[in-house]
């Protein structure tokens, strides 16, 4: 269907704003990805589903706001990310190196617990030579060390900046004896308990992110996070003290722990830890309290009244 077409349905359908408007959005972002953005308009019938009409009074400028306020969320997820990513590349090859020395990791692994099917994925994916995969030889530094040297896989510390993020995080990190994994959560800021839960979420965050696909409302049933046992995880605010305290019971999570609000969470955390310097949270709280102030119904992240004044944010 032409874009005039679909503008023209748009309207039909209760969406108001000039049509050129409508014809201007559908053609820089497409008509599917844009229908997230209006799907919390569409009108809601008896048995909660939604029809097909726009919600009276519904505006584009309103619809593009939810896709503005999502991708510019998209993209200071993608920065702590980057960081957190980093710091784990380096943590995991640092403490297996000391342990293992350069190549133990892939002894290491062929002996581990995992299924055979990851085991011989891993070996696999990271041999250098007899291998059709040359995903890692993409890297300058890889294709000098094939040059140079006769050996099969490359030292950890080389090989942690090749693999994918799934691999650091689902093989070398899962794996790890309990030592490396309770070192390498001491030096991000992770409760030990949730770590792995935590990282693999930051991974399906990552995944969302780099697709370009919405997570400003998203609901994470398929990885949710997982609150540790420190009270501070079920905290409630309390107006007439004007600051958030901790419940007698502990009974519901400060925030709801399959939506983004709760990764948002997580990565200002880790962020404290890993570099706690930044300001990351600051144009957070800026994008969410003064740019989008008023345009975007906050509550389907996930956020609470008052996050921004919860212990783990400041």
């Amino acid at each position: 269907m032409p874009v005039e077409h679909q503008a023209k349905l748009l309207r039909l359908r209760g969406l108001q704003g000039p049509e050129e408007t409508i014809v201007s959005r559908l053609i820089s972002v497409g008509y599917y990805r844009l229908s997230a953005y209006w799907f919390p308009f569409r009108e809601v019938e008896p048995d909660g589903s939604r029809n097909d009409r726009i919600r009276s009074g519904t505006t584009i400028d309103q619809v593009w706001n939810y896709y503005l306020f999502d991708r510019k969320l998209r993209l200071l997820f993608l920065d702590a990310i980057e960081r957190i990513e980093v710091a784990l590349r380096s943590r995991v090859a640092h403490y297996y190196s000391a342990k293992f020395g350069p190549f133990g990791y892939i002894n290491y692994i062929k002996s581990s617990s995992l299924k055979q099917d990851q085991i011989t994925h891993f070996v696999t994916k990271n041999k250098l030579r007899g291998s059709t995969d040359f995903r890692c030889k993409q890297f300058d530094f890889v294709q000098h060390f094939i040059d140079t040297y006769s050996d099969d896989h490359l030292p950890v510390w080389m090989a942690v900046h090749t693999m994918e993020l799934g691999m650091i995080v689902n093989i070398l990190f899962s794996a790890a004896p309990s030592d490396i994994k309770k070192a390498v959560a001491s030096d991000l800021g992770l409760d030990q308990s949730v770590s792995l839960n935590w990282l693999q979420c930051i991974l399906s965050l990552r995944n969302s992110c780099a697709h370009h696909a919405r997570v400003w409302n998203k609901n994470w049933l398929d990885k949710s996070v997982r609150a540790p046992s420190s009270k501070e995880w079920f905290f409630t605010y309390e107006p007439n003290l004007n600051k958030w305290i901790n419940q007698k019971k502990r009974i519901v999570p400060s925030f709801v722990l399959n939506r983004t609000a709760a990764f948002l969470m997580i990565c200002r955390i880790l962020m404290k830890k890993i570099a706690p310097q930044s300001k990351w949270h600051k144009r957070i709280e800026d994008l969410v309290l003064n740019e989008f102030s008023g345009k975007i119904h906050f509550k389907s992240m996930g956020l609470p009244e008052n996050w921004q004044k919860h212990p783990f944010w400041i």
